[in-house]
């Protein structure tokens, strides 16, 4: 018969390790204090989710826009078609109308969701002089174009 021992060696434990964190960064310049400061900055924002935007009183007839149109008679409707690329579910797009004075004279929404392109109305007529018409995807303005009524 026979027989196999096995053995092991006893070893004093492996020292400890001393592990010591450390931390980089910067320092921020201490906060500035603008209150009463003006800042007037515009941030464009990427046009993604909409192709193009057209201003026009004259609809073909798939319910778009013909033609660019800026110069609209006073008893001319004016329309904007929106054409997206993104309408995810619940999108609302708008067109409103800012005066001359930046002073909002109207403004349309219309449900957008899972469409190619929406058509809105102003729903109100703009007397003669100088507007800027928005448009809206959500709640960013996508498209500006500045339009005049005449007489």
């Amino acid at each position: 018969m026979a027989a196999v021992f096995v053995a092991c060696r006893k070893e004093a434990p492996a020292p400890a390790t001393s592990t010591t964190a450390v931390t980089t960064g910067s320092v921020a310049a201490p906060p500035k204090d603008l209150e009463g400061v003006k800042v007037d900055t515009a941030i464009p924002l990427t046009q993604t989710v909409v192709s193009k935007c057209m201003p026009g009183s004259q609809l073909g007839p798939d319910g778009a826009v013909k033609q660019i149109q800026t110069s609209f008679g006073a008893k001319d409707p004016i329309h904007m078609t929106i054409w997206l690329n993104e309408a995810p579910g619940g999108l609302m797009v708008g067109l409103r109308a800012l005066d001359a004075k930046k002073k909002e004279i109207a403004y349309v929404r219309a449900p957008a969701e899972k469409k190619k392109f929406v058509t809105i109305t102003l729903d109100k007529k703009l007397a003669p002089g100088q507007y800027l018409l928005e448009s809206y995807w959500g709640g960013n303005i996508v498209c500006e174009h500045d339009v005049d009524v005449r007489r």
